[in-house]
């Protein structure tokens, strides 16, 4: 799963009771559509990958395994191109 959440919900998690992260669900069956976006093996990351954007969904933190590490991160521009993707899907437009 990908951890997908801004720093504003992050401190949430260490300030409050508010225990839930948003999550982007990842899937090795690679089908690409317009809204999943492909992620090459990688890092910790042992087979490629899409991340399913259209599969938004928030998890309660301590379901998290921790001691698995952290499989990869992603570039800024990893980051747009998922942003962008999520944005299409909940039909929002990016002011510039």
């Amino acid at each position: 799963m990908l951890i997908f959440q801004n720093n504003f919900l992050n401190r949430m998690l260490t300030e409050t009771q508010y225990k839930d992260v948003v999550v982007l669900p990842l899937s090795s069956k690679i089908r690409e559509n317009d809204f999943s976006y492909y992620l090459p093996a990688q890092e910790k990351l042992e087979k490629e990958s899409v991340v399913l954007c259209n599969a938004i969904k928030m998890i309660d933190a301590s379901r998290i395994l921790q001691e698995k590490g952290i499989l990869l991160r992603l570039s800024q521009k990893q980051i747009i191109e998922i942003e962008n993707i999520l944005y299409n899907l909940l039909g929002c437009t990016i002011d510039k």
